[in-house]
């Protein structure tokens, strides 16, 4: 079970610094909330040490557009127990004109980028084809950037020459090993989703696609470790780059059959993350690289000492255009639309959205985890009824995922460390170690 106590400590600086400890598992944790030093406690007690009063000065809110997903279908080719899509018995597929439309927000950025989700965005082929060959043409002399979303099922030799020639990345939707993928993808054809997704990967394996490629769960009950497990064994063996593995509930699904919210599930939850901890350090220990995206970002973050001001781009960064010219803030449609493409985006019902800095939100500002979190996802906060206001469960999960990431970082060595954040962290970074005296009281 993860024990998590608070304790609030401001030192003699004349702007007021903030250290909280954390209790995980009986080991404790002293967290620097603005300069996001950390230290681990060995004597039971806080001792002295100088509190940071930093403020992280972050880029300008509105900016340029940079990103635009096409939802280019709203059909698929499996019943995914909690997909989205499943709202729109119509099944529309875009148009060209209307996509070309879409790309054209974003033609002027000098480093745009597109993706292409659905549905099942493979549906689409032909099209997917044309856009690309348009955005090209729209921006022959910038860096760019071309994703798809895809269940993997569709894909073939020409398709997956043609992505990788075309520099694709590539998210694949696996829920893990064959019970637990079919159990809540379902085909429409007559064959398991998870050996056609199989397959799919097959075509992947040792190009430099496979780099390119994340492998993406969804869990509707408590055996994360499992799947992890599995979907480290195929980055490992060359199939894919990296994992994700994330509840239902936290989704681009309209979460049917979401994770209880109770005390009991999250105490689950909480251990499960913990044997999934033990898990992560192990395989360091043993010279492989384990991937768990929130693990990942979390512990880059806390390593270099990179504050992160908000969960993502939505309405801002990034836009989502869906077949009928609609343009969302965010693929997840629902409770999202700010306009179209055919009368452009109503800035009244953007404005939430434009200021997405987690001091924008009601209780980020004071919260512990704020500088490495962002903020949490204002689409679920917004399907939920205020945009402005972070959800429990959704608080409970990102809290957890960055105490452990305080457990990983305190177990592992400087060259570990550095290989899990991808660069040396700063210099002079106290960390992970005994604290060091403070001469303020």
């Amino acid at each position: 079970m993860l024990n998590v106590s608070l304790a609030r400590r401001r030192d003699s600086h004349p702007t007021g610094g903030e250290i909280v400890v954390r209790e995980v598992r009986g080991r404790r944790f002293a967290y620097d909330v603005n300069d996001m030093r950390l230290w681990e406690l060995e004597n039971g007690e806080l001792p002295r040490m100088t509190s940071s009063s930093r403020r992280p000065n972050f880029r300008p809110a509105i900016g340029p557009t940079r990103m635009v997903v096409l939802n280019i279908t709203h059909a698929c080719n499996l019943r995914c127990a909690y997909c989205f899509a499943a709202e729109y018995p119509d099944r529309k597929t875009m148009n060209f004109d209307t996509a070309r439309a879409a790309v054209d927000l974003i033609s002027g950025h000098p480093a745009p980028k597109i993706s292409f989700f659905g549905g099942e965005p493979l549906l689409a082929w032909e099209l997917i084809r044309a856009v690309t060959d348009y955005f090209k043409s729209v921006s022959p002399d910038r860096p760019r950037s071309i994703h798809v979303t895809t269940n993997g099922t569709l894909l073939d030799e020409e398709k997956v020459d043609y992505l990788d020639r075309e520099g694709f990345s590539l998210i694949v939707s696996l829920d893990g090993n064959q019970a637990q993928h079919d159990a809540m993808r379902p085909a429409t054809f007559n064959e398991s989703s998870w050996k056609a997704t199989m397959a799919g990967l097959l075509l992947l394996r040792g190009r430099p696609i496979a780099r390119r490629t994340t492998l993406r769960a969804t869990f509707t009950d408590s055996d994360i470790l499992s799947r992890l497990q599995f979907l480290n064994s195929l980055v490992w063996n060359g199939y894919a780059g990296s994992v994700s593995v994330e509840p239902v509930s936290l989704t681009e699904g309209c979460a049917k059959g979401e994770l209880s919210l109770d005390g009991k599930a999250r105490e689950i939850l909480a251990e499960e993350y913990a044997r999934v901890t033990e898990w992560y350090i192990e395989s360091i220990r043993a010279g492989r690289r384990p991937h768990l995206h929130h693990y990942d970002i979390f512990l880059r973050r806390l390593l270099t000492g990179s504050p992160s001001c908000a969960e993502c781009g939505a309405g801002v960064g990034y836009l989502a255009v869906t077949p009928d010219g609609s343009i969302h803030a965010c693929h997840r449609e629902t409770g999202t639309r700010l306009g179209s493409l055919q009368d452009g985006i109503d800035e009244g019902v953007r404005t939430a959205w434009l200021d997405n800095r987690f001091y924008a939100r009601t209780e980020c500002p004071t919260c512990w985890a704020r500088h490495i979190c962002g903020g949490g996802c204002r689409t679920d906060s917004i399907q939920r009824g205020d945009i402005r206001s972070p959800r429990g469960f959704g608080c409970f999960l990102h809290q957890t995922w960055i105490q452990e990431a305080f457990v990983i970082a305190s177990c592992l060595t400087r060259e570990e460390r550095s290989m899990i954040a991808g660069v040396n962290w700063k210099c002079g970074y106290a960390c992970f170690g005994k604290p060091e005296a403070s001469a303020t009281s």
